[in-house]
């Protein structure tokens, strides 16, 4: 079929204004329906206004009995709030600390109502209950908090300290070992996570008012003591003999007799080994503390545990400054300043964690000690400095050895040297050697202490060279023996300047200037102990003898007089051999030198009058033979032992033989080739 033929356009536009006007109509008929609901509505608005009056009160009095219900209802929850706590709060926290502290909330939260609504009648008495009911568990609260740290306390872990105790004490023998190390640094866990818990929960509900109230100050007191017991109780392993000698000197000190540092000294170590121990359980604490308590309340914790734990430590300290000054004592407080220096930048970064305890006021007691011991060192050096000329003149050995003064300065000064923080702390600027032992950075500082140390030790050893030889020339009956005792110490001197290469680097001006010195006290000690005799020998090798010597008499007493004289003249040197010179090299030095000067002419001396009749009984006269003489020769400066036996010069090459020994040019040589044989041996 064909399709419909399309409208033209006039026939689609005239479609197109029938259904506009259609449109219209509609829309015309549709506002007249809204215009009339619009009046209606306004009647009905009309008509209702009256009773709408009359509801609005009734709907705002409804609202007024709602609110007012509510109150009521939140009033008598306050109120009865102790009553149906009562059950919970009696059962403990012990039975279920969840309901317990939800329980102890209810009471807070009615006990700031009622402080809020005093004035209502029945708002006293259930306060009073209320107050009373929250006091008891809080009471309940704080012994359970101790209760649980005292359980905990007892069940430290034993393995965790005693690695840390064996840490400190490795480090107190002067071991330090890997193993150590790691078994310090090794996590110590002294509160299990499940009982850190519950102190934590505890802590929170006795600190609600802050730690200035009365169940903050228990609850801190109570753990500040736990903990600072537990600190304690480690502590005293090493502390403990220290204390006793402390105390000791302490009653001896009120019997009138002041505490030596002699009796302290060997406890030093343990305090060391103390102070690391307690640096280690600090930082626990300090962590401890930060994982427990409010950040505003941790530095207060923390001070009061430390304070506590390091009470015997800082009172030990004490106790070994308020010593008698002693040179001796430079060491100790050495050691006491080196190990606050490496222990006070650990201690600041542990405490850091918790809020404010890098300033607890131990820190600043440490620092104050560790300027006090600062101050101390360069008190017992200047003690060691003012003490040498007092020592000095209080007596001499009898036997002419090294003087025990001389031997002690010499150990004293090389063991300061020792000490890296020697130097600047006794050198350096007082404020900055209490505040860093190290040496400062810098060639040139590091010259100028060394030239001031160098100064220092040179004046030391000045007075001390000084002082003994004017002790020796007063105290010693023989000037021989005086002679031989200066010798003594100068060798002994130059010998620890040049065998320590901490002395070495500050000594060697003055071992410069008294190398030649030792050489000149030889030659004035055979001068004067073998002089005698070496002149009587010499005055008889230039004698001759005469022709008819059996028939002139005075020739014969003159040389029985002579052989009296050089007789009397061994004897009296033979007491040398209770001498004592306890350096090997120079001893043998000493015995090469008298032998060179003395054997030759005695021995052209004996074979002179061995076969001549100037006596009919030669054995009255010649009572010494060139055997027993070298004998005695070598048993000189033995101590009386006969160290060198009935043989020959022993560490010696055999003497010349020829007549014309003595103190010359000859002897001279011997003494500098002695000298050189002696230093090379040291090198």
């Amino acid at each position: 079929m064909a399709a419909a033929a399309a409208p033209t356009p006039g026939e689609a536009g005239a479609a197109l204004r029938a259904d506009l006007a259609l449109l219209d109509a509609s829309t015309k008929e549709a506002a007249a329906l809204l215009d009339l609901a619009s009046w209606q509505l306004s009647e009905l608005d009309r008509g209702v206004a009256p009773m709408t009056r009359k509801t609005s009160p009734l709907l705002r009095a409804r609202a007024n009995i709602g609110a007012a219900k509510a109150r009521s209802e939140e009033v008598l929850e306050h109120l009865d709030a102790s009553r149906k706590m009562q059950g919970v709060i009696g059962a403990g926290p012990r039975a279920n600390l969840e309901a317990f502290l939800a329980a102890l909330d209810r009471l807070e939260a009615a006990l700031d109502f009622l402080t809020a609504h005093r004035s209502m009648q029945a708002a006293e008495d259930a306060l009073r209950h209320t107050t009373a009911l929250r006091d008891s568990a809080l009471a309940a609260a704080a012994q359970e908090f101790a209760g649980v740290l005292h359980k905990a306390g007892a069940a430290a872990p034993a393995a965790a300290l005693a690695r840390l105790r064996a840490a400190a004490a490795d480090s107190q023998a002067g071991g330090g070992s890997s193993a150590a190390a790691d078994a310090a640094a090794a996590p110590l866990d002294l509160l299990p996570e499940a009982v850190l818990g519950r102190l934590r929960e505890l802590a929170g509900a006795l600190l609600r008012g802050g730690a200035t109230n009365a169940s903050g100050r228990t609850c801190v007191r109570a753990y500040a003591e736990a903990r600072a017991a537990l600190l304690r109780a480690e502590l005293d392993g090493f502390l403990a003999p220290l204390v006793a000698a402390a105390a000791v000197g302490a009653s001896s000190t009120a019997a009138g007799q002041q505490a030596t540092w002699q009796s302290l000294e060997s406890r030093i170590p343990g305090w060391l080994a103390a102070l690391r121990l307690f640096v280690r359980l600090a930082a626990e604490e300090a962590r401890l503390c930060a994982a427990l308590f409010p950040p505003q309340e941790q530095a207060v914790v923390v001070s009061q545990v430390l304070a506590g734990g390091a009470a015997s430590l800082l009172e030990c300290a004490d106790a070994a400054l308020a010593t008698r000054r002693v040179p001796e004592k430079l060491f100790g407080a050495l050691d006491m300043h080196g190990g606050l220096e490496a222990a006070l930048p650990t201690l600041r970064g542990a405490l850091s964690g918790a809020g404010g305890a890098d300033r607890v006021p131990l820190l600043a007691h440490l620092a104050q000690l560790h300027g006090r011991l600062a101050a101390e060192v360069r008190a017992c050096f200047r003690e060691l400095q003012e003490s040498v000329p007092r020592e000095a003149a209080k007596g001499v050995p009898p036997e002419g050895t090294v003087h025990p003064l001389c031997a002690s300065t010499m150990v004293l000064l090389r063991r300061t040297l020792a000490y890296r923080s020697a130097l600047p702390l006794l050198f350096g600027p007082e404020g900055e050697a209490a505040g860093g032992g190290v040496c400062p950075a810098g060639l040139a500082e590091e010259a100028r202490l060394l030239e001031a140390m160098a100064t220092a030790v040179g004046q030391i050893l000045d007075v001390l060279v000084t002082a003994l030889d004017a002790k020796a020339r007063s105290a010693y009956k023989t000037r021989a023996l005086a002679c031989l005792h200066v010798l003594n110490n100068t060798a002994h001197v130059l010998h620890a300047l040049g065998a320590s290469r901490e002395l070495k680097s500050v000594g060697e001006g003055w071992a410069e200037r008294y190398k030649g010195k030792v050489e000149d006290l030889q030659r004035a000690y055979i001068d004067a102990a073998w002089g005698p005799l070496l002149a009587l020998l010499r005055q008889d090798a230039a004698a001759r003898l005469p022709p008819n010597l059996a028939g002139d008499k005075a020739v014969r007493a003159a040389i029985k007089e002579r052989w009296v004289a050089v007789n009397r003249a061994l004897a009296e040197a033979s007491a040398q051999q209770a001498w004592v010179v306890p350096d090997a090299a120079l001893r043998f030095a000493l015995k090469d030198a008298v032998g060179e000067a003395v054997l030759p002419l005695f021995q052209a001396f004996f074979d002179k009058y061995r076969t001549v009749a100037y006596t009919e009984n030669h054995a009255k006269y010649e009572k010494f033979s060139p055997q027993a003489v070298e004998r005695m020769v070598a048993e000189l400066f033995e101590g009386g032992t006969g160290g060198a036996g009935a043989g020959g010069l022993v560490g010696r090459s055999p003497p010349s033989r020829s007549a014309g020994g003595g103190t010359g040019p000859s002897l001279g040589r011997r003494l500098s080739g002695s000298m050189r044989r002696l230093s090379s041996a040291r090198e």
